[in-house]
């Protein structure tokens, strides 16, 4: 039986760095540090793979091809990506 690749996708990211965050909210003192440096290193990844996502926008932009695996479903790239009002 073959095994089945997991999908990946940005809203995975977006749950794994949320989980990070309650981690480290619900940590107790003795474990607040490994659960911080915990949520360096995913973040750091997190970062990692925000910076690929852009390289990929721009390589689909570049080919005029307006699909891609990375975002949910395939749906079309937007025109242009705004960033957030925070």
């Amino acid at each position: 039986m073959a095994e089945t690749k997991p999908t990946r996708r940005m809203k995975d990211l977006r749950n794994h760095l949320f989980d990070a965050i309650e981690a480290v909210k619900e940590a107790k003192k003795e474990t607040l540090g490994d659960e911080i440096a915990r949520a360096r290193a995913i973040a750091a990844v997190g970062q990692t793979i925000l910076e690929s996502a852009k390289v990929e926008i721009s390589a689909h932009r570049a080919d005029q091809q307006v699909k891609s695996e990375l975002l949910e479903d395939g749906k079309a790239l937007p025109e242009k990506v705004q960033k957030p009002h925070l």
